[in-house]
């Protein structure tokens, strides 16, 4: 290929590299209710970590409702030690150490509790999947695939 051929090629992949993105639309109401669902379960799952004493679960929960679900959850970032200045979250330092100082029974308990967590996040993005799976392919797809990164094993 001449260098002259590659001129254009390279300002197409330059405007496409540059271009402003597109406005997402707003999520459906069905959509926001399995958000809704999936953060109550991660929270309250949170919740049961920290009293038993099981603080490396608790953060895990409280990262994933931030990175997966909503990134400006109040409750989360206040758990991890983030405060909002100037309508920014700001972590504060030191930075929070997650413990684990929970006895085998608590430990037991809380991991019980993550599987069954997991199957119920598995079920919420299974159905939510196949229910827009024609409809929305892209949006079905996204949920399967998220019902099993959360259940493997799932049929």
């Amino acid at each position: 290929m001449r260098r002259l051929e590659l001129v254009p090629l390279l300002l197409l992949l330059a405007s496409l590299l540059t271009a402003a993105p597109q406005a997402t639309a707003k999520p459906s109401p069905e959509e926001e209710a399995v958000k809704r669902e999936a953060v109550q379960k991660l929270m309250s799952f949170a919740a049961l970590a920290t009293s038993n004493k099981v603080g490396t679960k608790a953060k895990i929960a409280y990262d994933m409702v931030l990175s997966q679900y909503d990134e400006n959850h109040a409750s989360s970032r206040a758990a991890l030690g983030f405060k909002k200045v100037a309508n920014e979250w700001k972590e504060t330092p030191p930075a929070k150490v997650w413990k684990d100082t929970a006895t085998d029974e608590q430990r037991f308990r809380t991991m019980t509790e993550w599987a069954k967590l997991c199957k119920d996040l598995a079920r919420i993005h299974r159905n939510r999947g196949q229910k827009v799976l024609d409809s929305e392919p892209v949006s079905g797809v996204f949920h399967l695939r998220r019902a099993v990164y959360f259940d493997p094993f799932d049929k």
